[in-house]
């Protein structure tokens, strides 16, 4: 009837008004950091569970239908790692670089 709507969900943002403090430049920090410490996050779980796959490979050394699976695991981890790790470096150098040009662009 209505496109599928519910009734009252055509309030953008639920109706709420954003509150910005410190202006638009504190938010985008803030938001900056608070992306870098979710990542740093995924980091470590993902180092996390590496880890436990290695434990177990070592543990199922002698089984080998277990330690080929624990093998596949860990192999999908380390890659995942490596890709999280990259996000983790690449989003570190943006930031510096958003910072420095704030620190020169203030003169």
């Amino acid at each position: 009837l209505n496109g599928g709507k519910r009734p009252g969900s055509g309030r953008v943002g639920g109706g709420k008004i954003p509150v910005v403090v410190g202006g638009a430049a504190a938010v985008g920090r803030e938001g900056e950091r608070r992306q870098l410490l979710q990542v740093e996050e995924r980091v470590r779980e993902v180092q996390a569970r590496v880890g436990r796959y290695e434990e177990m490979a070592a543990r199922h050394a002698k089984d080998k239908v277990t330690l080929a699976a624990v093998q596949h695991k860990l192999a999908a981890a380390r890659e995942e790692l490596r890709r999280v790790q990259g996000g983790r470096d690449s989003a570190h150098s943006s930031m510096a670089k958003q910072e420095a040009l704030r620190k020169w662009t203030k003169f």
